[in-house]
C-alpha cells in the first residue's frame, strides 16, 4: 500500500508535467469535459495504423484532472488504439491512487481517459 505522502508526491509530479505539454503533428482530436466542475481535456494523437504514436494532452481543471492527463499520456502512448479505447475507468482510479480519491472526484481523473477514447473512436470511423 502506497503512504499518502507517497500519492500526493506522485500526483504533484504527474501534474508538473501537465503544465507544459508536448506538441505534436496530430492526426486525430478528441476531447471531454465535464460540466459538473469545469475540467476539459483535448486530447491530440498521432495514429500510425493501428498504433497511438504519439499522444498529447492539454488540460484546464483541477490538480487531479491535469495529473491525470499526464499519466494517462503515459499509459496511452505507443499502445494500440483498441487497447487504449478499452483502459478502463477502474484501472485509472487505481493508477491514481484508487482508494486516496474521493467517489465525487472520480470525474476529474476520468476525463483524460474519456478524451483519448473519443480520439480512438474518431480514428475508427476515419479508417
Amino acid at each position: 500500500m502506497t503512504s499518502y505522502r507517497d500519492w500526493q508526491t506522485r500526483v504533484m509530479d504527474w501534474w508538473e508535467k501537465a503544465q507544459n505539454p508536448e506538441v505534436i503533428d496530430a492526426t486525430h482530436v478528441g476531447d471531454e469535459a465535464t460540466s459538473a466542475c469545469g475540467d476539459s481535456i483535448v486530447a491530440y494523437g498521432r495514429i500510425e495504423g493501428e498504433v497511438l504514436a504519439d499522444l498529447s494532452l492539454r488540460s484546464r481543471g483541477c490538480c487531479l484532472s491535469q495529473a491525470a492527463a499526464a499519466m494517462v499520456t503515459e499509459l496511452c502512448r505507443c499502445m494500440e488504439t483498441s487497447a487504449a479505447a478499452a483502459v478502463t475507468d477502474e484501472e485509472i482510479i487505481q493508477r491514481m491512487g484508487g482508494y486516496y480519491i474521493a467517489p465525487e472526484r472520480h470525474k476529474c481523473v476520468l476525463t483524460a481517459i474519456k478524451a483519448v477514447r473519443s480520439l480512438c473512436e474518431k480514428a475508427t470511423f476515419k479508417s
